[in-house]
């Protein structure tokens, strides 16, 4: 049973352009596939194979802090073993993954971006009908003049839906190129939403911030509400500030 724990970082999981590493292949969505991405288990944020997942039905991102998120995708191999060591057959079916095409796009299906992004890993074939099952970290990322471009769309404390459509692809220890169908990811997009500020004090005309612990993964922080205490004292992009809204 394959297990990631906690956050695989970018170094992993370079962006490269999808000219680069696209491969010659047919589609093969009935044999591999994205059965979807998976949530975390409990408080060790640790990800584990499971068929019945548990399985997040859709992403967020507070796009005012951070423009990149890191999801982690169940991958699916239904080929059947191959494998014969009476015979001296080795296993064919074997699916050794080399990357990702992720392509984002509006509501209403109009495209935004798509790049390719390196993968490693390998999915076993099918023992009987149990699927061979693998866990990838895949990086999700909105470049600078998209997110520019999508903020002015999301009025403050507003959100804006955009779907990302996923597919992996890979090689056959037999030789065979394959990739899987796409999987389609609904990501909200907020502006300023997803920070938790105190009430307003009328004194200094600003919200407060009490010390609220983070309950989620610790990069996981503008994916779900995170309390002010988390970011006030960041640097960068990801330190946030009072609202201006107080009266």
């Amino acid at each position: 049973m394959r297990r990631i724990q906690g956050f695989l970082g970018a170094s992993f999981l370079a962006a490269v352009g999808a000219a680069a590493l696209t491969p010659g292949c047919s589609e093969n969505n009935k044999s591999l596939y994205i059965t979807g991405p998976l949530a975390p288990r409990g408080s060790t944020c640790e990800f584990t194979a499971d068929p019945k997942g548990p399985y997040l039905l859709a992403a967020q991102l507070d796009l005012k802090y951070k423009a990149t998120f890191t999801t982690v995708i169940q991958t699916a191999n239904q080929m059947p073993t191959r494998s014969d060591p009476g015979s001296g057959r080795i296993e064919s079916h074997r699916v050794f993954l080399n990357g990702a095409v992720v392509r984002i796009r509006d509501d209403a299906g109009g495209q935004l971006d798509e790049y390719t992004q390196i993968l490693t890993d390998v999915v076993d074939p099918a023992s009987g009908t149990t699927a061979g099952l693998s866990v990838v970290a895949l990086e999700i990322a909105l470049k600078p003049e998209l997110r520019s471009r999508l903020l002015q769309q999301i009025p403050k404390g507003g959100w804006k839906l955009v779907v990302a459509d996923l597919r992996v692809f890979g090689r056959l220890q037999g030789g065979l190129d394959v990739e899987s169908g796409e999987y389609q990811l609904p990501i909200k997009l907020y502006n300023d939403s997803l920070v938790e500020w105190g009430a307003c004090d009328v004194a200094t005309k600003r919200r407060g911030c009490v010390p609220t612990p983070f309950v989620g993964c610790e990069w996981a922080r503008f994916q779900q509400q995170t309390p002010c205490s988390v970011c006030e004292n960041l640097s960068g992009e990801e330190k946030c500030l009072p609202p201006a809204d107080c009266n």
